[in-house]
C-alpha cells in the first residue's frame, strides 16, 4: 500500500523541495552563526585560563583583583558549543541533501542556485536550455535528493534550536 495519495505525495514533494530552498538560503546565516560561536568560545576559554583583553577588562586592571566565575563560564561556553554544533548540523544537513541529488547534470545546478543564489533563468540561459523546462527538472532533482527522513531530521535539528533559544531566554545568566 503506497505511503501516500498521488496528490499527496506531490504536496509532500513541493514541501520538501520548498524546506530545501528555505534552508539553503539560510546557509550563509549559519556559516556566519558558526563563526560568531567560535569566537564567544574563544573568548570564554581566554577568561577560564586568565587572558584578559582589553574586550573583557578595562585596560590596566589586574586579573587578582577579579574572581572569575569557572562555573558560569563553562556553563556559558558549553551553551555556545551547543549552538555552534547546531549550525553545522544545519549545514551538513543541507550538504547531506546536496548528496542526495542523483549525480549528473542537475546536481552543480542545485548548487548553483539553491546555495549560490543564482536564478533558475540566468542559469538556464548560460546553459543555453528552456527555463521550464530546465526548472521542472531542477525540481525533480531536489524532490528525488530530499526524503521524508531527511526532513524528519531536519525537524529534530530544528527542535534543538528552538530549545537552545528556549535556555537562553530562560537563563538567568546574560548569555
Amino acid at each position: 500500500m503506497p505511503k501516500y495519495s498521488k496528490d499527496e505525495e506531490k504536496r509532500q514533494r513541493t514541501r520538501r523541495v520548498e524546506i530545501f530552498k528555505s534552508e539553503c538560503k539560510d546557509a550563509k546565516y549559519y556559516e556566519k552563526a558558526c563563526a560568531e560561536c567560535e569566537r564567544h568560545i574563544e573568548e570564554i576559554e581566554n577568561a577560564i585560563s586568565g587572558i584578559h583583553s582589553p574586550t573583557w577588562d578595562k585596560i590596566g586592571t589586574s586579573t587578582s583583583f577579579h574572581t572569575i566565575d569557572h562555573f558560569g563560564l563553562m556553563e556559558k561556553r558549553e551553551y555556545w558549543e551547543n549552538k555552534r554544533d547546531v549550525y553545522k548540523e544545519m549545514l551538513d544537513w543541507i550538504l547531506e541533501c546536496i548528496s542526495g541529488v542523483k549525480p549528473g547534470v542537475y546536481k552543480p545546478y542545485v548548487i548553483s542556485t539553491c546555495l549560490c543564489g543564482n536564478t533558475v533563468e540566468k542559469t538556464a540561459y548560460e546553459i543555453e536550455t528552456d527555463p521550464v523546462h530546465f526548472s521542472v527538472n531542477l525540481y525533480n532533482a531536489i524532490a528525488n535528493g530530499v526524503t521524508d527522513d531527511m526532513i524528519a531530521k531536519r525537524e529534530l535539528i530544528k527542535n534543538r534550536m528552538r530549545t537552545l533559544k528556549n535556555t537562553q531566554e530562560r537563563s538567568k545568566i546574560r548569555i
